[in-house]
C-alpha cells in the first residue's frame, strides 16, 4: 500500500502584494513626474533659444539664397544680393503674380527658412476665418474710359501715370485710381496635427513637397545635414516646439506656419513717405554703383517715414506712420474680427497721436498698453528702422 502525503504550500501574505502594488504605484508616479519635469526643462530651453534671438536681433528678413562668392563679403548675398532686395523678382507671365524667393526670418524671435513665397495680390476675406480673396482692382478713370479710340485712351492713360510718378494730382486726381497695396508676412503657432501638412500660403508656381509635417521634418533636416537642396525650391524649415503639458505630463506639441498676404491702404500713401536707405554693401557688390544707380534698381530697399509729412524728417517718436499704416492689418478672423488683449490685469489700446505725447489719447483694441503715467509704451521686438512694431492681430511687420 502506497500512502501519498500531501503537504499544502505556503501561502504568500497578502501585506506583500500590497507592498509590491504600492511601490509599483510610487515608480510610476516618479516616473510621470521626471517625465514632466524633464519635457518642462525642453519646453524652457526652446524658450530661451528664442529669448538669446529676440535680444539679439530684431525681427526681419535675415538671409535669402546664395547662388555666388567671392573675395569679399560683399560679394555674398545676405538681406539682398547683386541684383535685387529680398529675392523679389518679376513673373510678367502670371496673373496678378509676385515673385519672391526663399528666405531665412525672424518673426519675434522664431526663425524659419520658407519655401519659394511666388504670392498673389491676396487679402484676408471681410468675414471667413483663414480665407484670403483677391484684392479688387481700381477703377479706371471716367477721362480715359470714356474715350472711343483705343489709342486716345493709351495715351490718357500715360498722362495719369506721369502724374502719379510726379505725385500731382492738381489737374489729373489719381488717389482714387491708384490704391496703395501693402504687402506683410506674417506668422504664428498652430495646433496642427504632425501627421497632416496644412499649405502656408497658395501660389500658382510652388507648394510644400512633403506628406506631412513629420515628412517635411525629414526632408529639411536630409538636406540641411548632407548640404544639398531642393531643386524646385519646394522645402521650408518651419519649426516644432513643445508648447504646453497636460496634467503635467502629456504633451502638446505646436507647428509653426507663415503666409504673406497683401492689404489694400484705406488712404493715399504719398510717395515721398518712402526713404531710400544707403546700404553700402549691395552697392559695393556692383562696384560701387552711385546712389542714383542704387535707388533705380530692384536692390534697393525703403524706410516708410516716421511722421506722416511733406518733409523727411529724422527723429524719434512713440508712434510713426508705419504703426498706423499696420494698424489696419486684420488677423486671421479677418477684417470683422474683434481681439480684446487684457494680460495681468492690464488692457492693451491703440495709440492716437493727438499732437502731445504728454496726452497721449489711448482707446481699445491696440499693441500698446497704458501705463500708470498714462503713456502708452511700445511692446515689441521689431526693428526701429524700417520695420514697425507688433500689430493688433499679434504679428511683427
Amino acid at each position: 500500500m502506497v500512502v501519498t502525503a500531501l503537504k499544502r504550500a505556503p501561502q504568500r501574505k497578502p501585506m506583500q502584494v500590497r507592498n509590491v502594488r504600492v511601490d509599483f504605484q510610487k515608480q510610476i508616479h516618479d516616473l510621470k513626474q521626471n517625465l514632466g519635469l524633464v519635457s518642462r526643462q525642453l519646453m524652457m530651453q526652446q524658450f530661451y533659444v528664442e529669448e538669446q534671438t529676440r535680444s539679439s536681433g530684431d525681427s526681419g528678413l535675415k538671409r535669402i539664397r546664395t547662388d555666388r562668392q567671392g573675395t569679399q563679403s560683399y560679394h555674398s548675398a545676405s538681406h539682398s544680393n547683386r541684383w535685387t532686395l529680398a529675392a523679389i523678382h518679376n513673373h510678367p507671365e502670371y496673373d496678378n503674380l509676385l515673385g519672391f524667393g526663399e528666405m531665412i526670418a525672424v518673426l519675434n524671435g522664431i526663425e524659419f527658412r520658407t519655401r519659394h513665397n511666388d504670392y498673389h495680390l491676396r487679402m484676408r476675406h471681410p468675414t471667413k476665418r483663414d480665407t484670403v480673396k483677391d484684392i479688387p482692382f481700381p477703377d479706371v478713370p471716367p477721362q480715359v474710359s470714356e474715350l472711343k479710340k483705343e489709342e486716345d485712351q493709351a495715351i490718357e492713360m500715360r498722362e495719369w501715370f506721369k502724374a502719379w510718378r510726379d505725385q500731382d494730382y492738381s489737374v489729373r486726381d489719381y488717389r482714387r485710381y491708384f490704391r496703395p497695396v501693402l504687402c506683410y508676412l506674417e506668422g504664428t503657432w498652430t495646433n496642427s496635427a504632425q501627421t497632416s501638412l496644412n499649405e502656408p500660403f497658395q501660389s500658382e508656381r510652388h507648394h510644400i513637397d512633403a506628406t506631412s509635417w513629420l515628412n517635411l521634418a525629414d526632408k529639411i533636416r536630409f538636406t540641411s545635414y548632407s548640404g544639398s537642396k531642393d531643386g524646385l525650391e519646394n522645402l521650408a524649415y518651419l519649426p516644432t516646439t513643445l508648447m504646453t503639458l497636460i496634467n503635467g505630463t502629456q504633451p502638446v506639441l505646436a507647428q509653426w506656419n507663415f503666409a504673406i498676404l497683401c492689404h489694400p491702404l484705406s488712404g493715399d500713401l504719398p510717395l515721398n513717405r518712402l526713404h531710400v536707405i544707403d546700404d553700402l554693401k549691395t552697392r559695393m557688390s556692383h562696384g560701387m554703383m552711385t546712389m542714383e544707380q542704387y535707388e533705380a534698381s530692384r536692390a534697393a530697399r525703403y524706410q516708410v517715414a516716421t511722421f506722416d509729412t511733406d518733409r523727411w524728417q529724422d527723429g524719434s517718436s512713440q508712434w510713426s506712420l508705419l504703426d498706423h499704416l499696420m494698424e489696419e492689418i486684420p488677423g486671421r478672423d479677418g477684417y470683422s474680427g474683434s481681439i480684446n488683449d487684457t494680460l495681468f490685469d492690464d488692457t492693451a489700446f491703440p495709440y492716437q497721436n493727438t499732437g502731445d505725447e504728454s496726452t497721449a489719447e489711448c482707446c481699445l483694441l491696440s499693441p500698446v498698453v497704458q501705463s500708470e503715467e498714462g503713456r502708452c509704451p511700445r511692446t515689441s521686438y521689431s526693428s526701429p528702422g524700417f520695420l514697425g512694431s507688433k500689430s493688433l492681430c499679434g504679428t511683427d511687420h
